[in-house]
């Protein structure tokens, strides 16, 4: 009951994570053998849990003794995630693994987890958001921690990371070309936001901290995200990289492995390929395996800008043409899909709305077999999917049943 104690879960939510369970015993009769060996069997276990075992002996001389055992995380759910998955279907979902709403105690945001303000290091918060996820069909996290510095891989966030694979959950780098390590302005020709790759400052720090990334045990583990034993990084925001193909090319002499680039490398709304010429000019696609887009196109700019009737208009728009564009030029393209987009204590957003992402995840499986979910608990952007207070595991249970709709004859 630490949940309450400790992270601020209410006390009307705890049934909904750790369903009720009843203590169960039997008593056993030895038949008087010099060696006896028992097997008891309990069935229809809820999960999602831990169990605690105890077994007490008494002897003729009256005396007692109990040994007591604690079980592994029973899941509560089958993991529809693993199925997909050998299926080739890979539904991921971008996990924050500090940055969800940073301290937890900075701001009031617009609803919390199910699970309170938690630890993402807590083994047991690991299992329930695994056990979640599974059910509802996802089977990737990928792991943000802005820019994965070495003192991160070997630190809190790689140990987040590593406790995720470690529990059989698959698990991707993202990566960001995060604040001073990049100087932006330095070319022209170029709009403000973008990051020239042939400025010295910027081409050292993107090799050194990719080829870090590449280096480190956790692209090693056996539950690292790999398709056809190609190790997978997402970049986020490689829509600002320019001039970036000599940088690539440095980063793969260094790396011993084929790596497969997944990109956000598509603009924000509403940029559609054919008034994207200035961009194409810029930017060199051969370096990306795998290219989307970030939170359905959308930024905290653009949330303000649009109405949800003409996002959800343009969304489709741009899904469509973009992922043309994609396959046009040989590459695979992944989607984005969104429950909506709020920034904590703005006005203004995209309300957040089961229809739309339900609605997303169908267009796109129509599409590519590549969806990615923006995201599992982004609770500072309003993008979370993962159970919350208000809204309970809804999101979970839409996502579930469309996917078992669209595959359970197949």
């Amino acid at each position: 009951r630490y949940f309450i104690t400790k992270y601020g879960m209410r006390e009307e939510d705890y049934d909904k994570v750790f369903p009720k369970e009843e203590v169960r015993s039997v008593k056993i009769e030895p038949k008087n053998l010099e060696k006896e060996i028992f097997t008891v069997d309990f069935g229809n276990l809820k999960g999602g849990r831990e169990y605690i075992v105890k077994a007490r002996v008494k002897d003729v001389a009256g005396s007692d003794k109990i040994v007591e055992v604690k079980t592994p995380y029973l899941r509560q759910f089958e993991n529809m995630g693993k199925e997909l998955y050998d299926k080739g279907i890979i539904l991921g979902a971008s996990y924050m693994s500090e940055y969800n709403l940073g301290p937890w105690n900075e701001i009031n945001p617009d609803d919390l987890p199910l699970l309170g303000r938690y630890d993402h290091s807590d083994e047991i918060v690991q299992w329930k958001h695994i056990d979640w996820a599974g059910y509802a069909g996802i089977n990737v996290f990928f792991i943000d921690a802005g820019a994965w510095e070495e003192w991160k891989i070997n630190g809190k966030q790689g140990n987040i990371m590593k406790g995720l694979m470690d529990k059989g959950m698959k698990c991707s780098f993202m990566w960001y070309a995060w604040g001073d390590y990049f100087d932006r302005v330095t070319d022209p020709n170029a709009p403000e936001w973008a990051i020239d790759l042939m400025y010295p400052k910027n081409k050292y720090n993107f090799v050194n901290q990719l080829s870090t990334i590449l280096n480190s045990q956790l692209i090693n583990h056996p539950n690292y995200f790999r398709v056809e034993g190609r190790p997978v990084i997402f970049i986020y925001d490689a829509a600002a990289f320019i001039r970036e193909t000599e940088a690539f090319k440095e980063l793969r002499d260094k790396a011993d492995k084929n790596i497969l680039f997944l990109a956000d490398t598509i603009l924000r709304m509403y940029a559609t390929p054919e008034n994207s010429n200035w961009y194409f000019k810029l930017k060199d696609f051969s370096n990306y395996d795998w290219i989307s887009g970030w939170v359905g196109f959308i930024n905290a700019d653009v949330a303000k800008t649009y109405s949800s009737q003409v996002y959800d208009e343009k969304y489709y728009i741009m899904t469509e043409k973009w992922s043309k564009w994609v396959k046009n030029i040989g590459k695979t393209y992944v989607s984005s899909i969104i429950p909506g987009f709020k920034y904590v204590g703005e006005t203004k957003g995209i309300p957040r709305d089961i229809n739309r992402i339900g609605k997303q995840l169908l267009y796109s499986l129509d599409i590519t077999k590549l969806i990615r979910i923006d995201t599992w608990n982004d609770f500072r952007e309003n993008t979370f999917i993962e159970p919350s207070q208000n809204d309970g595991f809804n999101y979970l249970y839409k996502i579930r049943e469309i996917l078992v709709n669209k595959f359970s004859k197949k």
